[in-house]
């Protein structure tokens, strides 16, 4: 097996392990945002979901760096080739926030004693997860189409053009669930029923 075969065989193990790790993390995260209840397990592996994330992000530019190495002179001409290495770059620094910023914040979260769902602090946390959640999946999903997809007449404008409607898409169904949810945690606490269980 040559050295080309050996990269593309380790770009595809990334991408196995990124679009699996955003997918589950993402419906991790969703059912934790919620109400921000989480227990010790969970939050172990919400860290270990984080880490294999970053992990299969730190293996596709790595391997993609390698790939381009191996044939620098066609991929520098090649769109789809450099919008997917754009799209990696962000999976970094999206990455990097999220496994930096974002999980440790809401570990402290979860082990914080009922904490209040709508305070100021809680919701712009839980903003920034589901902005940061969005962007890992819909990034990772992007760069897998990329790599399996074979249109060759499409401009490399053209590829980070959809690339940005799909990541503002994501933005504003992360602000919409953020929202969702808000209204049904003020609703739940202001009803009579959630009154009754509370004096009870």
């Amino acid at each position: 097996m040559d050295t080309q075969r050996i990269l593309l065989a380790i770009h595809l193990f990334g991408f196995a392990i990124g679009v699996g790790g955003a997918t589950v993390t993402d419906v991790f995260f969703l059912k934790f945002l919620k109400d921000f209840k989480i227990s010790r397990t969970e939050a172990e592996f919400m860290r270990t979901l984080s880490r294999i994330l970053w992990i299969g992000v730190v293996i596709l530019a790595l391997s993609g760096l390698g790939l381009f190495l191996l044939d620098p002179a066609r991929l520098l001409t090649s769109a789809k080739f450099l919008s997917k290495m754009g799209v990696v770059l962000v999976l970094l620094l999206n990455g990097w926030f999220l496994h930096f910023a974002v999980t440790p914040t809401l570990k402290r979260i979860a082990f914080h004693e009922d904490p209040h769902p709508l305070a100021k602090q809680f919701r712009q946390i839980r903003q920034r997860a589901f902005i940061s959640g969005g962007i890992s999946i819909v990034s990772w999903y992007y760069a897998f189409f990329l790599a399996i997809s074979r249109f060759q007449s499409v401009t490399m404008t053209g590829f980070l053009a959809l690339y940005t409607l799909l990541l503002v898409a994501a933005f504003a169904g992360a602000l919409l669930m953020d929202d969702r949810l808000s209204r049904a945690a003020k609703s739940a606490r202001t009803s009579p029923l959630a009154g009754s269980k509370r004096i009870g």
